[in-house]
Protein backbone atom coordinates (compact mmCIF):
# COMPACT_ATOMS: atom_id res chain seq x y z
CA UNK A 1 0.00 0.00 0.00
CA UNK A 2 1.55 3.42 -0.97
CA UNK A 3 1.70 6.18 1.39
CA UNK A 4 -1.51 7.94 -0.11
CA UNK A 5 -3.55 5.52 0.02
CA UNK A 6 -2.67 4.79 3.97
CA UNK A 7 -2.83 8.04 4.61
CA UNK A 8 -6.31 8.52 2.80
CA UNK A 9 -7.32 5.48 4.85
CA UNK A 10 -5.94 6.62 7.96
CA UNK A 11 -8.18 10.15 7.47
CA UNK A 12 -11.02 8.09 6.44
CA UNK A 13 -11.25 6.32 9.87
CA UNK A 14 -10.70 9.24 11.74
CA UNK A 15 -13.69 10.82 10.22
CA UNK A 16 -15.81 7.43 10.43
CA UNK A 17 -14.36 6.77 14.19
CA UNK A 18 -15.06 10.51 15.23
CA UNK A 19 -18.89 10.14 14.26
CA UNK A 20 -18.89 7.09 16.05
CA UNK A 21 -17.83 7.88 18.99
CA UNK A 22 -19.81 10.85 19.29
CA UNK A 23 -22.46 9.29 18.89
CA UNK A 24 -21.58 6.49 21.47
CA UNK A 25 -20.76 9.59 23.47
CA UNK A 26 -24.29 11.12 23.08
CA UNK A 27 -22.90 13.96 21.52
CA UNK A 28 -24.61 16.42 19.63
CA UNK A 29 -23.96 15.11 15.77
CA UNK A 30 -20.94 16.92 13.80
CA UNK A 31 -21.92 19.36 10.90
CA UNK A 32 -19.70 18.00 8.40
CA UNK A 33 -18.33 19.90 5.29
CA UNK A 34 -20.15 19.81 2.36
CA UNK A 35 -24.14 18.06 1.54
CA UNK A 36 -24.87 14.18 1.94
CA UNK A 37 -23.06 13.07 -0.86
CA UNK A 38 -19.71 15.31 -0.92
CA UNK A 39 -19.11 14.42 2.78
CA UNK A 40 -16.51 11.92 1.83
CA UNK A 41 -14.43 14.36 -0.51
CA UNK A 42 -13.48 16.11 2.21
CA UNK A 43 -11.81 12.74 4.38
CA UNK A 44 -8.28 14.06 3.43
CA UNK A 45 -9.32 17.40 5.23
CA UNK A 46 -10.88 16.23 8.39
CA UNK A 47 -8.58 16.96 11.30
CA UNK A 48 -10.64 16.20 14.60
CA UNK A 49 -13.42 17.63 16.70
CA UNK A 50 -13.25 20.59 18.69
CA UNK A 51 -15.25 22.19 21.89
CA UNK A 52 -18.63 21.56 21.73
CA UNK A 53 -19.12 19.16 18.58
CA UNK A 54 -17.17 21.34 16.08
CA UNK A 55 -15.67 19.46 13.22
CA UNK A 56 -12.05 20.90 12.20
CA UNK A 57 -10.65 20.49 8.85
CA UNK A 58 -7.34 21.65 7.21
CA UNK A 59 -7.45 24.77 5.18
CA UNK A 60 -5.35 23.58 2.26
CA UNK A 61 -7.05 20.32 2.05
CA UNK A 62 -10.54 21.79 1.50
CA UNK A 63 -8.98 24.07 -1.12
CA UNK A 64 -7.67 21.12 -2.80
CA UNK A 65 -10.33 19.18 -2.82
CA UNK A 66 -12.55 22.17 -4.73
CA UNK A 67 -9.48 22.04 -7.42
CA UNK A 68 -9.12 18.42 -7.57
CA UNK A 69 -13.08 17.28 -7.95
CA UNK A 70 -14.59 20.57 -9.25
CA UNK A 71 -11.64 21.26 -11.18
CA UNK A 72 -11.04 25.48 -10.01
CA UNK A 73 -7.64 27.20 -9.85
CA UNK A 74 -5.66 27.83 -6.95
CA UNK A 75 -7.18 31.42 -6.86
CA UNK A 76 -10.89 30.43 -7.61
CA UNK A 77 -10.61 27.57 -5.11
CA UNK A 78 -9.16 30.24 -2.67
CA UNK A 79 -12.05 32.97 -3.31
CA UNK A 80 -14.80 29.89 -3.32
CA UNK A 81 -13.23 28.68 0.46
CA UNK A 82 -13.43 32.03 1.51
CA UNK A 83 -16.77 33.16 0.35
CA UNK A 84 -18.93 30.12 0.49
CA UNK A 85 -16.86 27.26 2.95
CA UNK A 86 -15.32 29.75 5.76
CA UNK A 87 -17.36 32.90 5.21
CA UNK A 88 -20.69 30.80 5.96
CA UNK A 89 -22.24 30.58 9.16
CA UNK A 90 -24.38 27.29 9.27
CA UNK A 91 -25.49 27.73 13.06
CA UNK A 92 -23.37 27.10 16.59
CA UNK A 93 -21.78 24.38 15.12
CA UNK A 94 -20.26 25.37 11.62
CA UNK A 95 -17.09 23.60 10.89
CA UNK A 96 -13.62 25.36 11.93
CA UNK A 97 -11.03 25.58 9.08
CA UNK A 98 -6.88 25.84 10.36
CA UNK A 99 -4.36 26.59 8.75
CA UNK A 100 -0.94 24.06 8.96
CA UNK A 101 1.33 24.99 6.16
CA UNK A 102 3.17 28.53 6.35
CA UNK A 103 5.42 28.22 3.70
CA UNK A 104 4.31 30.14 0.12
Amino acid sequence: MHYEERSRNYNMNRLKEAVKWMEDMSMEPLLLLGHEDEVDDFEDAFVGVAKDSIAVYERDKVIEVFMNRDGMSYEEAIEWFDFNVQGAYVGEQTPLYIQTDFTD
